[in-house]
């Protein structure tokens, strides 16, 4: 894996200095668990000669790569697993490599499919070494799933450091980085303004499932999650991705439910007393007009000597 990171980051390094560039990383997850990374590198304007002598080298030892990576990883299965297996598994497994020229803007594809996730999973422990190895050393080193607290709503997230920001982690890599700006006016510091990065993580669609992305699209029947790199790839430890869950804290909810039931019984309460003393109040009032009238009237007939 990390040739091959040396080989994509030293292709666009290089042909930075001669135009814009750009590199994209998209990870599609299929409805059936199939996977698939594609590595997208732009560069537009290759003007100097020089420019252009280096990117069919680097191209050309991509491919060279990328060919025994897979006659590795075929060999490798083919040792550990017999039979179905390792046709499943030779078979969901691929790797190329595609060049495109429109113009003066060139693009390089790099690309690796797995028929389903557990591919996927031979496939990291191909490259790790730790196939054929014991359960502990063959465990997943991911982030995993965090249950984060809120009062009435946990999120269920994963986190991953964005892939730049992983790979500029790499000594190797920033080391062939650093030695392809030697002798130009390009740094670290001044790299957002000349490569623009972005991410892009695409799943079947699920209202349910959100992220910290800086844009979504909907294109038939999958969501795209797209992040916006540049300015982000070097931010503290990585600018860290999120998908989550949405889940109701439902100790909370009930509590809420509760407390508003009793305030609820509570008002009602003091509705019905209110209700019950002005019914009351206006009965004492009718009662005693009554009363007043029925004493001015016996006034008057005494009056009248009617008694």
């Amino acid at each position: 894996m990390k040739k091959i990171f040396v080989a994509i980051f030293t292709i666009f390094c290089c042909l930075l200095f001669a135009g814009c560039a750009s590199v994209d990383y998209s990870r599609v997850v299929y409805g059936d668990g199939s996977m698939k990374d594609v590595y997208t590198i732009t560069v537009q304007n290759i003007n100097a000669p020089s420019a252009r002598k280096i990117y069919l080298q680097m191209t050309a030892d991509l491919e060279s790569y990328i060919a025994n990576e897979k006659a590795y990883y075929i060999q490798t299965v083919r040792e550990y697993f017999d039979g179905e297996e390792e046709t499943k598994y030779v078979n969901g497994y691929d790797f190329f490599i595609q060049q495109d020229k429109n113009g003066d803007e060139y693009t390089t594809t790099v690309t690796r499919a797995y028929l389903s996730l557990d591919v996927y999973d031979v496939y990291l422990q191909v490259m790790s070494g730790t196939l054929g190895g014991s359960e502990d050393e063959g465990e997943s080193t991911g982030n995993g799933y965090v249950l984060e607290d809120g009062f009435f709503f946990k999120q269920y997230a994963t986190y991953s450091v964005n892939w730049f920001y992983s790979l500029m982690q790499d000594e190797t890599v920033r080391a062939a980085f650093e030695n392809a700006m030697q002798d130009t006016e390009y740094n670290i510091a001044n790299f957002s303004s000349y490569l623009d990065i972005s991410q892009t993580y695409v799943c079947p669609t699920n209202s349910k499932l959100h992220a910290n992305c800086d844009s979504t699209d909907e294109y038939l029947g999958y969501t795209l999650y797209e992040w916006d790199l540049t300015d982000k790839y070097d931010e503290g430890e990585g600018f860290q991705l999120k998908f989550y869950y949405n889940i109701p804290n439902a100790t909370n909810w009930y509590i809420l439910s509760m407390a508003i039931a009793v305030v609820v019984a509570f008002g009602l309460s003091i509705a019905m007393f209110v209700y019950v003393l002005v019914k009351h109040t206006k009965l004492m009032a009718i009662e005693t007009k009554e009363k007043q009238e029925y004493k001015k009237r016996t006034e008057i007939d005494k009056d009248d000597g009617l008694e």
